[in-house]
C-alpha cells in the first residue's frame, strides 16, 4: 500500500509546495518508507512509499529522462503489477532500456511509452497511477479492473487534482472552497451501506474501477473505461471445478513475488484457509520457509474465531501468530 498525490495547472501559475505537504501528510501512513514530491513544470506528484518490490530501485515520484524518441515521463504509482517481469522482457525487446533491477514501477514509465493511453489494458495487477507525460504536456490516471486501489480526482480553477484519499484532495485545495456534503452520496451510504463510486464531498469524484483519465495540454478531461468483466456462462458447479481451482492457484501464486517477508490473514473461515493453504503448498515447492499467518484473537467468543484459525495453520503447517485484542477503556467508558 502506498499513497500517492498530484496537481497539474493550465494557467502557467506555480503551484504551491505547501499544497503538495498537506496532501502528503494525509497519504503518509499508507507508506512509511519513504516519501518524495516532485515539481515537473505545470505538474506536481506525491508519493509515499511501502516498499515491497526492488528496494534500491523502486523510489517514487520515478521518471524516465528524455530520449532521442520520447520525452521526459514521470510516474506515481500505488500497487502492484504481477506481469511486470513479461511486460520488462517485452518492452527490452522493442528497444527500452531500464534503470532498475526490477522494479514494477519502471514498467509503467516505459509501458507508457510504447502504449500510450493503452497502457491499463496490458497490465495484470492491482494499481492506481498517474503518469506525467512532460512532451505532451498531459496526465493520464488509471485504476485497476476490479477497483482495488482507491483513487479520486477534482476539478479546480484551471487545475485538477488527485490523490488516493479523500482527505488529501481537501487538504490540498488550500481553503479554496468549503467543504460540502454530497447530499446524494450521502442518502445512498444511508440506504445501502455504499456510496457506490460516490464522494460523500461535492466536487471531489473516484476514477472508477477499469477507467482511465486522460487530460490534455488544455485541461479537457475525459473519464474512460477500458475494460469489461466477460459474460458469464451458466453451468453447474462440477464443470467449472477444476478452472476455478487452476485460476485460484494462479492468482495466489502471482502474489507471492516480494522483497520482504510474506504474511497472510488468517480467519478460520473457507476463504482465508483455502488462500493460506495454496500459498503455503507453493512457497514449500519453490524451497522457501513455511508462510506466516495472523489471526485476532476477540474477547467475545460469539466473535472470535482463532481457535479455528490454529487449527487450520496446524494442519497446513505455516508460522502461525495470534494477536490478542481488547476493547479500549477510554472507548468502553463513553
Amino acid at each position: 500500500m502506498c499513497g500517492i498525490a498530484g496537481i497539474v495547472r493550465f494557467d502557467g501559475r506555480p503551484i504551491d509546495p505547501r499544497r503538495l505537504e498537506a496532501m502528503l501528510r494525509q497519504v503518509r501512513h499508507r507508506g512509511p518508507d519513504g516519501e518524495a514530491i516532485l515539481s515537473c513544470g505545470r505538474a506536481a506528484l506525491a508519493h509515499a512509499r511501502l516498499s515491497i518490490i526492488d528496494h534500491v530501485g523502486g523510489a517514487q515520484p520515478m521518471s524516465a529522462a528524455a530520449t532521442d524518441r520520447f520525452g521526459p515521463v514521470t510516474v506515481v504509482f500505488n500497487g502492484m503489477i504481477y506481469n511486470h517481469r513479461a511486460l520488462r522482457g517485452e518492452l527490452e525487446v522493442r528497444g527500452h532500456r531500464f534503470s532498475s533491477d526490477h522494479s514494477d514501477t519502471e514498467v509503467l514509465l516505459h509501458g507508457y511509452r510504447q502504449w500510450g493511453h493503452e497502457l491499463p489494458t496490458k497490465l495484470d495487477g492491482f494499481f492506481a497511477f498517474a503518469i506525467w507525460d512532460e512532451r505532451e504536456q498531459a496526465l493520464l490516471a488509471a485504476r485497476d479492473r476490479m477497483g482495488k486501489k482507491p483513487l479520486y480526482f477534482c476539478r479546480g480553477d484551471n487545475e485538477i487534482s488527485f490523490a488516493s484519499l479523500i482527505a488529501a484532495l481537501v487538504a490540498g485545495s488550500a481553503g479554496a472552497s468549503p467543504v460540502k456534503i454530497s447530499h446524494d452520496a450521502l442518502r445512498t451510504y444511508l440506504r445501502l451501506g455504499y456510496t457506490f463510486e460516490q464522494s460523500l464531498i461535492d466536487g471531489i469524484e473516484e476514477i472508477p474501477a477499469a477507467h482511465r483519465l486522460m487530460i490534455d495540454s488544455r485541461g479537457v478531461s475525459r473519464l474512460e473505461s477500458y475494460w469489461s468483466p466477460p459474460a458469464w456462462e451458466s453451468s453447474s458447479g462440477d464443470d467449472h471445478a477444476p478452472t476455478f481451482h487452476e485460476m485460484l492457484s494462479d492468482a495466489v501464486s502471482r502474489r507471492l513475488e516480494a522483497d520482504v517477508p510474506l504474511g497472510c490473514f488468517l480467519s478460520g473461515g473457507i476463504d482465508s484457509s483455502v488462500v493460506a493453504a495454496m500459498a503455503q503448498q507453493e512457497l514449500k515447492a519453490r524451497g522457501g520457509e513455511s508462510l506466516q499467518t495472523f489471526s485476532v484473537r476477540m474477547p467475545e467468543l460469539e466473535y472470535d474465531e482463532s481457535a479455528y484459525a490454529q487449527i487450520t495453520a496446524d494442519h497446513i503447517g505455516t508460522r502461525h501468530i495470534v494477536v490478542e485484542t481488547a476493547p479500549r477503556a477510554d472507548f468502553m467508558s463513553t
